[in-house]
């Protein structure tokens, strides 16, 4: 639908709940059946307490493709629904994911605590490398997940990102990555987005040829403008200039 979204009228139950276990093996979020799921969850498992008004979700837990995830919290069930949640992803150490069970490995970790309302989030995030693993860093984030443009504020700082760590189908890589974007004008973002790759390697060795990209990036709704973008990659190969795509339009153009 192109109608904007707008905030939920009330979350609010007319009787308590008290869920002590609910396990589900396999859960997918598809568009039409038999499609590829858009999500995909196992071994999910969770605990669920409501008085009608107050809901809490507690001891959550799923095995995603992305790793490990568990997750606590509460919301408010009326307007502006005030809510606070503890989440955390763990990289692939010994997950199972689709039958097949991983190999033990560094287990990354990425938590993020959540504050505000449905109208505005606070995020604020922390990431750990596990024994082997160099992951460190963390950011913030404003998200408005019913304003045009879902982010608002975004300062992100993570070197040792090894993004083969969530996803089998990743390349390996060792990534810093440094955002500063903040909103200028309603559902307008600016600001500077950089990526070094510390381990540049070729595609078909399962690696990411990339050594450096930056640009000075504005996003909305109806565009996505790079200027002064410098694209590096391993052997010497560079790409420089600016870039503008419309999503809406599905057009855009280059010059580079």
């Amino acid at each position: 639908s192109t109608e904007p979204k707008s905030l939920p009228v009330s979350l609010e139950s007319s009787f308590a709940l008290s869920l002590h276990k609910l396990d589900i093996g396999t859960l997918c979020v598809t568009h039409e059946e038999g499609g590829t799921p858009d999500f995909k969850a196992t071994e999910l498992a969770a605990q669920l307490e409501s008085d009608g008004r107050r809901h809490r979700l507690s001891n959550l837990r799923a095995g995603l493709e992305f790793g490990g995830l568990t997750a606590s919290g509460q919301i408010d069930g009326n307007r502006p629904f005030d809510l606070n949640i503890q989440t955390e992803l763990t990289g692939r150490a010994g997950l199972g994911i689709a039958g097949v069970e991983l190999p033990e490995m560094p287990g990354a970790r990425i938590s993020a605590a959540i504050t505000g309302n449905l109208e505005q989030l606070d995020i604020r995030m922390n990431a750990i490398g596990g024994a082997d693993a160099g992951l460190t860093g963390g950011g913030e984030a404003l998200l408005r997940p019913y304003a045009p443009i879902l982010v608002a504020a975004l300062r992100l700082s993570l070197h040792g990102l090894d993004p083969h760590v969530f996803s089998p189908h990743a390349p390996k890589a060792s990534l810093s990555l440094q955002a500063d974007l903040h909103e200028t004008s309603a559902g307008r973002l600016e600001g500077g987005m950089a990526i070094e790759n510390a381990e540049p390697a070729p595609l078909d060795h399962g690696g990411l040829p990339l050594l450096q990209v930056s640009a000075q990036t504005i996003l909305s709704a109806e565009l996505l403008q790079f200027n002064a973008l410098t694209l590096a990659v391993a052997g010497g190969g560079t790409v420089s200039g600016n870039l503008l795509w419309r999503p809406v339009e599905a057009a855009g153009k280059a010059d580079l």
